[in-house]
């Protein structure tokens, strides 16, 4: 598979995939070439399409599955035993919206030619941002529910707007991921 642009290789990968094609090779071939993704990336302006990243969030990073409850919090047992909803609930929006999440990159997504492009966008300290992870889908919603199993994808334009997960399903991983752990406090 030979393409004489990057440009053409997304135009290809989107008739294709329009097309109903499996694009997993174009993908291989547009994601191995760093260069030319970031030079489409700058003279499309198609990092500019969406204002608003797209934040992420490993579920396992989030409920700190492999960690020590005790190394992020004093008495995890008694800090972390609450009792009714409303108090999930404002654990997991504090906890989305501080900064003790430490966030290595985001998601930005794009409208193009019928199909939405998104591409996780890395922060390289000085270096600046770069995407990577090119993919395409049908629409918007299927990019959430791409990655729902493995990420929290939100976006904090004023208010935090959780785009993966409704309320009830997180207070749901935090009951199963978090409080059974917190007997081992006590």
């Amino acid at each position: 598979m030979k393409y004489n642009s990057i440009t053409e290789a997304i135009n290809d990968a989107i008739d294709k995939f329009k097309a109903g094609k499996n694009i997993d090779q174009i993908l291989t071939y547009i994601n191995n070439d760093y260069t030319g993704l970031q030079e489409w990336m700058y003279e499309t302006e198609i990092h500019l399409c969406n204002e608003d990243f797209i934040w992420k969030q490993s579920i396992d990073d989030f409920f700190l599955i492999n960690e020590d409850l005790s190394e992020y919090y004093d008495n995890p047992a008694e800090k972390l035993d609450y009792n009714i909803k409303e108090e999930v609930i404002w654990f997991i929006k504090h906890k989305l919206k501080s900064n003790d999440i430490e966030i290595e990159s985001a998601y930005q997504a794009c409208e193009v030619n019928g199909v939405t492009i998104t591409g996780e966008y890395v922060i390289a300290g000085q270096g600046g941002t770069y995407i990577n992870d090119l993919r395409i889908f049908s629409k918007m919603d299927d990019f959430f529910k791409f990655y729902k199993e493995k990420l929290i994808l939100y976006t904090t334009d004023g208010e935090l707007n959780i785009r993966t997960h409704t309320m009830d399903e997180l207070i749901d991983l935090f009951e199963k991921l978090i409080r059974p752990r917190l007997k081992n406090y006590q």
